[in-house]
């Protein structure tokens, strides 16, 4: 059997170990429950809800680094309330062949009025 194009190469490189482990995703070390602090108190009064798709990455030293809206709430407090607290989060990084490595994660953050 006659295997063209990159298969070859990518099934080369995998069997001999080059391509190595694959990635550990990071892990939370600081809670990523919105709560009444993180609610913008002008959205609080007017009764304003939604959420905000954000990706983000996690990078080497557990920190949150660039960050972008993927999805706004509607709400242009809600939509930075949301960008501010992912700003905060810290993680155990991802791992890589024993190395932290940057991470690409999305998530959604949804600020619900009770």
């Amino acid at each position: 059997m006659v295997v063209r194009g990159l298969v070859p190469i990518a099934l080369a490189l995998a069997l001999s170990g080059c391509l190595g482990t694959p990635a550990e995703p990071p892990l939370a070390i600081t809670s990523h429950a919105v709560t009444v602090a993180d609610y913008p108190a002008d959205s609080v009064r007017l009764r304003e809800q939604g959420a905000t798709r954000l990706s983000y990455l996690v990078l080497a030293d557990g920190s949150v680094g660039q960050l972008k809206i993927l999805n706004s709430s509607g709400s242009a407090r809600l939509d930075e309330a949301a960008t501010e607290l992912v700003r905060k989060w810290r993680f155990k990084p991802a791992m890589q062949n024993g190395a932290a490595v940057t991470w690409q994660e999305i998530v959604n953050v949804a600020f619900v009025l009770n």
